[in-house]
């Protein structure tokens, strides 16, 4: 999807599932004061080459969501799990500081899990004493 006009264009962006898939998803065109969105699609389930779907759009305030991300921290060579390591979450400021916001010590397992919300990007690292420390940025508009 991109929006604009004959002279500026924005950067066209993946809207994602349910459509967007991975068969040929093509002539989309929004109806009813851009709420409803028509478009043709060769996917599985259609009657013929190619169909014509319908999606609606709904807002949603991404301040309003969470969304949990989960992990195992690895070790980066064998990429066996190291157990009762540390994850630490970093949240990102609009100035593009950081503060740590919660960390999570893990079992055997190294499996950890923080809630996001949804409208903020963050950085998780892994850490163990006997380990270099290790990062991910994490975007909780990723998951939504």
């Amino acid at each position: 999807m991109a929006e604009g006009t004959i002279d500026n264009w924005q950067e066209a962006e993946n809207v994602g599932y349910p459509v967007n898939s991975s068969f040929d998803d093509f002539g989309s065109i929004w109806m009813d004061e851009d709420s409803l969105l028509y478009f043709s699609s060769d996917r599985r389930g259609g009657f013929g080459s190619y169909d014509i779907y319908w999606a609606r759009r709904i807002p949603v305030d991404l301040g309003s969501l969470n969304v949990t991300v989960t992990g195992v921290i690895r070790n980066k060579r064998t990429k066996e799990p190291v157990e009762f390591a540390t994850a630490e979450l970093y949240e990102y400021n609009a100035d593009g500081s950081i503060k740590k916001i919660d960390d999570f010590s893990t079992d055997q397992s190294a499996k950890y899990d923080f809630r996001l919300r949804a409208d903020r990007e963050y950085k998780i690292i892994g850490n163990e004493p006997e380990y270099l420390a290790n990062e991910e940025k994490e975007d909780g508009r990723a998951h939504v």
